[in-house]
C-alpha cells in the first residue's frame, strides 16, 4: 500500500459568456480541441473518443504530440445547474491519483460568469506533497479557464 495524502484545488475566473454557453461547451466532451489554450505547456496531437460516445459515462483519450495519453471519464453533467464531473486517470497528473473534478459556471448576468475547477485527488509523491500537487493543479487550472477566456473573446466580436 502507498501512502497517500489528501489533496484540493480550485481556480475561479471571470469569462465573458454566459454560465450556459460555457457549460454547453465544455459538455461537449469531444469538442476540447475548440477551445484548449494555445500556449498550454501540451499540444494535442488528437483526440480520442472511446465508444460507447453516446451516454455517460463518456471517455476521452487525449494523445499529445510527445506521446503521453491522457484519459478523461466524464461522469454526470447537471445542465440546471451548470456543473460537469468528470475523473483523470490514474498516471496523468505526476504524483496524484483518484482525481475527481467539478467544473461549475455561475451566471454574473446574461454575458458573463463565474467559472469555477475544483478537485479532490490523492497525492502519493512524497517529494511533490500536497502543496506542490496543488500548485500544480491549480496552474493547470488558471491554463484552462484562460483557454475558456479567449475562446469567448474570440468567439464573441
Amino acid at each position: 500500500m502507498v501512502a497517500s495524502t489528501r489533496g484540493t484545488a480550485r481556480h475561479s475566473r471571470t469569462v465573458g459568456a454566459s454560465a450556459q454557453a460555457v457549460y454547453e461547451l465544455l459538455e461537449d466532451w469531444g469538442g476540447l480541441e475548440r477551445w484548449f489554450p494555445e500556449n498550454y505547456p501540451v499540444t494535442i496531437d488528437r483526440l480520442e473518443m472511446i465508444e460507447p460516445s453516446d451516454r455517460l459515462p463518456l471517455s476521452r483519450v487525449i494523445h499529445t504530440t510527445d506521446g503521453d495519453k491522457v484519459r478523461e471519464t466524464l461522469l454526470v453533467t447537471c445542465p440546471g445547474t451548470t456543473r460537469i464531473y468528470y475523473t483523470l486517470g490514474d498516471g496523468a497528473l505526476p504524483g496524484v491519483v483518484g482525481y475527481v473534478a467539478t467544473n461549475m459556471m455561475d451566471p454574473i448576468d446574461e454575458n458573463s460568469c463565474t467559472v469555477t475547477f475544483e478537485s479532490m485527488f490523492d497525492v502519493i509523491d512524497p517529494v511533490l506533497g500536497t502543496d506542490g500537487a496543488r500548485a500544480m493543479v491549480q496552474q493547470i487550472y488558471t491554463d484552462l479557464i484562460g483557454g475558456l477566456a479567449t475562446y469567448f473573446d474570440r468567439n464573441s466580436a
